[in-house]
C-alpha cells in the first residue's frame, strides 16, 4: 500500500512541476534569461537567484504571476540586495533540502525554495509566515491553506469512501435485539475517493458492507477529522533540539477522556516522528530532527482515534551551539540552552546544510581551564555548513600557539559571518575546485602568511568579502592572494582590506577569472601596490570590475589579454603611479585620480596593439604628468576629462592614437594648467616621426576654463611645432587638429 501511495504522490509533483515550468500551463514559454552579474541583464531587470527578473515589494509587481521573495547582502548575483520575482525556472525546480535552493532561500514544505521566517513580519507584504517557517502568497500560492496556514502537504490523498452499508439482520427470539452487525471493511488504497457514509448497526445476521473504493493514504477513513484537544503535552529533556540531533526527545500527548490510540498520518513538518508508546489514554513519540533543516519552531498534527490533535510551537530548533559556559560532554546536546564548549565540537556533530552558533569568547587551543577551548585546528568540514559568530569583536578564532594551520580550510562551501579570526597561517585556505566561500561582517588578521590564500587546486572558485565590519588586515603581508587559479571570482562589498604588500595579488595564470570590488576600500598601507593583477599564461583575460570603491595605492594590471572597468570611487597611490595599464581595455568614468608627488604619474598606459583605453567624466590631478601614454599600438579616447595640477606634461603622448574629440562628437575635456616648468606642456604630443593617425580635439579647454582653441590644424609635417605658453607641443611628423 505505502509503494502504490507513494507513486501517486511522484506523478502529483511531477504534473505539479510541469505546470509550473510552463509558467501559465503553456510548454513551450520562453525561457528566463540567466544570469551571474548584474550587467548579465538589460534594465530594468535584475540579475537574482542566477535569472533576469523584475525587481518587486510585493508578488503583484511580478509581470506573470511569480511569487516576491528576499534577498541578502550575501547574494552574489551582482551583489543585488532587496526583493525579486521567483522566477518560473526556480519556482519549478523541486527542492528536498535546504542545499537544492540558492542562498538565501531554503526548501519549503511544497517542494520550493523559498524566503524563511519566523513571523510575518520577516516575510513580503501581503505574505504570510507558515507553520513550517517559510513565506507564502495567498495571491500566487494556490496550494496554501490559511485554515492551518500552512501547504498542502504534497503527499496527501483525499479520504477513501467506506464500505456499504450492511444488511439489517431480522429481530432475535423472544424480541431481543440482535447483536450489533459489523461494519463494512475499510477500502484498500488505490485511487482517491471521497469519505462514504458510515453503515448504520444491523442484527445478528447483518452481512458484511462491500469494500468501498480505495483512497491514497493507508487506512482512508479510519479516524475523524474533527479536533481533539488533549490535557497536555510534555517534551523531555528539552524541547530546544539542535539540527542534526539523532538521540532526540519524547513528545508525551495525554487525554484522560482517551481517543489516542490508532495513530496515524503524524505530521511534524520536516522532523521524523514515530510512535514510542500508546495507549488511549496516552500516545509517546520519539523525535529526531534531521541534518540542515531550517531553525525555528515546529507544529506538530497527528491522526488518532478521537480526532486530529494539533500543537504549535511544540519544538524549536536551533542551530549547533557552543559557547565558554558550555561542556563537550554530555548531557549538553549542542542545542541552544545546552551548548558545547569548542568550535571542535560543534563540527564533529555538524553535516551538510548545518548552522553553527559561536557565542561570544574566545576559540583557542589553550585548556578550557585557561580560558581556551581545546581546540586542535585544522578540522575537515563539511559541505554547505554555515560558522556565525555572535558579534565580529567578541567571538574570537585564535591560533596563537600552533604552526601551520588555518582558521578555516574551505570544503566546497562555506559562510562564516560576524566574527574575528587571526594568528594562523592563512586566516582562509581554499584549495578545492569550485568552492564557494562567504565571509560577511568578520575581520581576519595579523595571520603569518595571507589573510585569504587561493590555492591553484580552487580553479571555478567563488569567494565573496561582505559587509561594512569586513576587514581583512595584513600588516607587511597580502591580504587577499589569489596563486595560478583559472576562472575563480572575488566579489568584495563594503569591506575593507588593507595589507603592507600587495592588498590584493592574482599571480601567474588567473585566465578567465574576475574581481569585483563595490563600495568597498582597499588600502596599502606601505608602499606597493593596491591591486595587482600580475598575469601571465592566460589564454582568456581576467576582468576587474571597480565600482564607487575607494582605492588607496597603486592598481597595476598586466595582463594583456584583460579588461578594467572602473566607475565612480577613487584611485589615490602611497607611492607610484595611481594606475599602471598595460592591458588589453581600460574604461574609467566619473573617477577622481589624485597622486600627490611631482616624481609620478596619474595613469601609465603601455597596453600595445589593439588595446583600447576610454575615460569619461574623469577628474585627475597633481603628478608630474597627468597621463603619459607609452603604449604602441594602444588607443586613448578622452570625454568630459579634466587633468589639472599636474608639475609637468598634462598629456603626454609617446606611442599610439589619442582621440580628444572629433568635429561630430565634441570632447568637452579640459587641461586647466599649463605648467610651471619650462619644456613641459598641456598637451605634449612626442610620437615618433612618421608613425601617426593625426590627433584631433573639440570642445577641449587648454590652459583655462573656456580656452578652447579656435579650429586649426597644428601641422609639424616639416618641423616640430610649439607654443611658447608652453600649452601644445607636436613633435615632428605629427599633426593635432582643433575642431
Amino acid at each position: 500500500m505505502r509503494n502504490r501511495s507513494l507513486a501517486l504522490v511522484f506523478v502529483a509533483l511531477i504534473s505539479a512541476a510541469g505546470l509550473m515550468q510552463g509558467c501559465g500551463g503553456s510548454s513551450s514559454a520562453k525561457a528566463t534569461p540567466k544570469c551571474v552579474l548584474a550587467s548579465d541583464c538589460t534594465s530594468p531587470l535584475v540579475c537574482a537567484l542566477g535569472y533576469c527578473v523584475a525587481e518587486c515589494n510585493e508578488s503583484r509587481d511580478c509581470p506573470n504571476n511569480e511569487l516576491c521573495v528576499k534577498l541578502s547582502s550575501s547574494d552574489t548575483d551582482g551583489g543585488l540586495s532587496g526583493n525579486a520575482c521567483r522566477a518560473p525556472e526556480v519556482a519549478s525546480k523541486m527542492c528536498a533540502l535546504n542545499s537544492d535552493c540558492t542562498a538565501p532561500l531554503v526548501c519549503g514544505r511544497d517542494l520550493t525554495c523559498r524566503t524563511q521566517c519566523a513571523a510575518d513580519v520577516d516575510c513580503l507584504t501581503g505574505q504570510k509566515c507558515t507553520v513550517s517557517k517559510t513565506c507564502a502568497d495567498p495571491t500566487v500560492d494556490h496550494d496554501y491553506n490559511p485554515a492551518t496556514n500552512d501547504f498542502n502537504p504534497p503527499d496527501a490523498g483525499a479520504t477513501g469512501s467506506a464500505g456499504a452499508t450492511g444488511t439489517a439482520g431480522a429481530t432475535g427470539t423472544a424480541g431481543a435485539t440482535g447483536t450489533a452487525g459489523a461494519t463494512g471493511t475499510a477500502g484498500a488504497v488505490g485511487t482517491a475517493g471521497t469519505t462514504g457514509t458510515a453503515g448504520a448497526d444491523g442484527g445478528t445476521d447483518a452481512a458484511a458492507g462491500t469494500t468501498g473504493t480505495a483512497g491514497a493514504t493507508d487506512g482512508g477513513g479510519t479516524n475523524p477529522d474533527a479536533p481533539l484537544t488533549p490535557d497536555g503535552i510534555v517534551v523531555a529533556p528539552s524541547a530546544m533540539l539542535r539540527q542534526g540531533q539523532g538521540v532526540g526527545v519524547t513528545v508525551t500527548i495525554t487525554k484522560a477522556a482517551g481517543g489516542l490510540s490508532n495513530a496515524t498520518t503524524i505530521n511534524f513538518g520536516d522532523l521524523q516522528a514515530a510512535v514510542q508508546t500508546t495507549s488511549d489514554t496516552s500516545l509517546v513519540l520519539r523525535v529526531t530532527v534531521p541534518h540542515g533543516v531550517p531553525l525555528g519552531t515546529r507544529t506538530l498534527t497527528v491522526s488518532t482515534k478521537g480526532g486530529l490533535v494539533t500543537a504549535v510551537n511544540v519544538v524549536t530548533i536551533t542551530a549547533i551551539t557552543s559557547g565558554p559556559l558550555g561542556n563537550d560532554s554530555a548531557p549538553n546536546t549542542g542545542a541552544s540552552d545546552a551548548p558545547f564548549r569548542s568550535l571542535k565540537q560543534a563540527i564533529a556533530v555538524a553535516d551538510v546544510g548545518d548552522t553553527i552558533q559561536l557565542l561570544d569568547g574566545k576559540y583557542s587551543a589553550l585548556p578550557v581551564a585557561s580560558g581556551g577551548s581545546a581546540e586542535t585546528w585544522g578540522y575537515t568540514l563539511p559541505t554547505n555548513v554555515t560558522v556565525t559568530g555572535t558579534t565580529t569583536a567578541g567571538t574570537i578564532l585564535d591560533g596563537v600557539g600552533v604552526t601551520s594551520v588555518d582558521g578555516f580550510d574551505v570544503a566546497q562551501t562555506l559562510a562564516i559571518s560576524n566574527m574575528t579570526i587571526q594568528d594562523f597561517r592563512y586566516g582562509i585556505d581554499v584549495a578545492a575546485a569550485t568552492s564557494t566561500f562567504t565571509m560577511t561582517n568578520t575581520v581576519v588578521g595579523n595571520n603569518s602568511q595571507q589573510g585569504i590564500r587561493v590555492e591553484q587546486a580552487a580553479t571555478g572558485s567563488t569567494i565573496n568579502v561582505l559587509g561594512a565590519a569586513s576587514l581583512i588586515n595584513q600588516p607587511g603581508l597580502v591580504a587577499l592572494y589569489v596563486y595560478n587559479v583559472p576562472n575563480v571570482t572575488v566579489n568584495i562589498m563594503d569591506a575593507t582590506l588593507q595589507g603592507g604588500s600587495d592588498v590584493i595579488q592574482y599571480y601567474y595564470n588567473v585566465s578567465g577569472s574576475k574581481l569585483n570590488i563595490t563600495h568597498a576600500t582597499i588600502k596599502q598601507l606601505s608602499t606597493a601596490n593596491a591591486i595587482n593583477i600580475a598575469a601571465s599564461s592566460n589564454t582568456t583575460g581576467s576582468a576587474v570590475t571597480l565600482t564607487n570603491a575607494t582605492i588607496i595605492g597603486t592598481i597595476t594590471d598586466s595582463d594583456t589579454k584583460g579588461s578594467m572597468t572602473i566607475t565612480g570611487g577613487t584611485a589615490s597611490p602611497t607611492s607610484g603611479d595611481a594606475i599602471d595599464f598595460s592591458g588589453n581595455t581600460l574604461t574609467m568614468s566619473t573617477t577622481a585620480v589624485t597622486v600627490a608627488s611631482p616624481s609620478y604619474n596619474d595613469i601609465y598606459i603601455t597596453s600595445g596593439i589593439g588595446s583600447m583605453i576610454s575615460l569619461s567624466g574623469v577628474t585627475i590631478s597633481g603628478s608630474g604628468r597627468g597621463i603619459y601614454q607609452n603604449g604602441a599600438g594602444s588607443a586613448v579616447k578622452l570625454r568630459g576629462t579634466t587633468i589639472q595640477n599636474t608639475s609637468y606634461d598634462a598629456y603626454y603622448l609617446v606611442n599610439g592614437d589619442l582621440d580628444m574629440g572629433t568635429a561630430t562628437d565634441n570632447g568637452n575635456n579640459n587641461y586647466l594648467a599649463t605648467p610651471n616648468n619650462a619644456g613641459y606642456y598641456a598637451i605634449n604630443i612626442s610620437r615618433s616621426q612618421g608613425t601617426a593617425t593625426p590627433i584631433s580635439a573639440s570642445g577641449t579647454a587648454v590652459g583655462a576654463v573656456g580656452a578652447v582653441p579656435s579650429p586649426q590644424t597644428i601641422d609639424a609635417t616639416a618641423a616640430t611645432v610649439s607654443t611658447s605658453n608652453y600649452k601644445w607641443y607636436v613633435y615632428l611628423g605629427n599633426k593635432l587638429t582643433f575642431f
